[in-house]
């Protein structure tokens, strides 16, 4: 199977976004340079189940803000929100999970420094632009639950 070009992935990328946040089934969040404005990457919770208090998270940095700790702050920030009570402003979330190709370590630094506990791996799960099947890890941020 051949990719999309480029400039479609994107457009799809950010019309699938549009679509969830509109819904109110996704957040998404640019990072920006503090003091230049810069695109740094972004973060998002998708897939927001209220019930059963669920979310998918992900992120992604420029090459230039890789190894400076952005992509886990933002994460951090983020899912810090989302696990919020909802009457604090938060999504109220208890369960965020994430997955990232095997192939990849640094997203899994992420992950890990973010309090998102490691939990297996799941068979050909990702599908690159390239068509290509990769196996991914499974992450999962779990919330303090309330007293009973």
């Amino acid at each position: 199977m051949a990719a999309a070009p480029e400039s479609e992935r994107a457009d799809m990328w950010l019309r699938l976004r549009a679509q969830g946040w509109t819904a109110g089934h996704a957040a998404y969040f640019v990072v920006l340079d503090v003091t230049t404005g810069e695109l740094l990457g972004t973060v998002g919770i998708r897939d927001i189940n209220r019930v059963p208090q669920q979310g998918l998270s992900s992120y992604w940095t420029v090459a230039a803000a890789r190894g400076r700790g952005v992509a886990a702050a933002a994460l951090e920030t983020v899912s810090s929100w989302a696990q919020a009570p909802v009457e604090y402003g938060g999504l109220g979330l208890i369960r965020l999970s994430l997955d990232h190709a095997v192939g990849n370590p640094a997203s899994c630094r992420v992950a890990e420094k973010s309090g998102y506990a490691f939990e297996g791996v799941m068979r050909a799960s990702f599908l690159d632009p390239g068509g290509v099947r990769h196996d991914s890890h499974l992450h999962a941020r779990i919330a303090d639950l309330p007293a009973r």
